[in-house]
């Protein structure tokens, strides 16, 4: 969760993280250049935080290819990150 603190912090939200019972983890919301962003920490187990993304993208009304998801990748530096479209996790 790191790098979600992180970019709440550039993006000046870091002290605005709360829990949101509808979407089963804690959010913080910022609008830049006219784009609204919703940075979820899901607050569920790991092999079920999907039902925690799909609540909150139905609620905030987020289509699957606006969706980004940040997981931290043992074998990567923290700062360092790739890319990928679709698929499980590797």
């Amino acid at each position: 969760m790191a790098v979600l603190g992180a970019l709440a912090g550039r993006l000046g939200v870091a002290e605005h993280w709360r829990v949101d019972r509808q979407v089963s983890g804690e959010l913080v919301l910022s609008e830049q250049e006219g784009v609204q962003l919703v940075l979820l920490k899901p607050c569920l187990l790991m092999n079920i935080n999907g039902a925690s993304v799909a609540k909150a993208a139905e609620k905030f009304k987020i289509m699957p290819e606006d969706i980004y998801l940040i997981h931290d990748e043992l074998d990567k530096p923290l700062g360092k990150f790739a890319m990928k479209q679709g698929g499980s996790a590797r």
